[in-house]
């Protein structure tokens, strides 16, 4: 299985820092290398935990972001109900700021029944 994640590569790299330990005495020249891939590994683990935070942090971001173009939609809506209801339902001022006017024109007219011919 590969390790794609960066979780999983900080995790193999940091077992790979823990574990060749216990052999440094008896390699030579391995301390720059190791030395090196033990601080790019507690970087990288740095920075991983803050990508991390900042997704968290974007998610809620995102939550609230939708909750509060709900809220916007219905107070919109509420206060373009009230102006319709003041200033009637096709007045032309209610264009001006940007609520629609409910004329007959954007609905279909009501088809009414034909009212019965009685012969005689």
């Amino acid at each position: 299985m590969n390790d794609t994640s960066y979780a999983d590569k900080i995790n193999t790299w940091q077992t790979t820092v823990q574990n060749i330990q216990e052999v440094l005495p008896i390699i030579p020249g391995v301390d720059p290398p190791y030395a090196d891939l033990r601080q790019k590994v507690t970087e990288l683990r740095t920075a991983h935990d803050i990508v991390e935070m900042l997704t968290a942090k974007l998610r809620e971001a995102v939550i609230q972001r939708r909750k509060l173009d709900g809220d916007t939609r219905r107070s919109a809506r509420r206060l373009a109900a009230i102006a319709r209801g003041h200033l009637g339902f096709d007045n032309p001022i209610l264009e001006s700021f940007k609520v629609r006017s409910e004329g007959n024109r954007n609905r279909k007219a009501a088809a009414l029944p034909k009212p019965e011919v009685i012969a005689a």
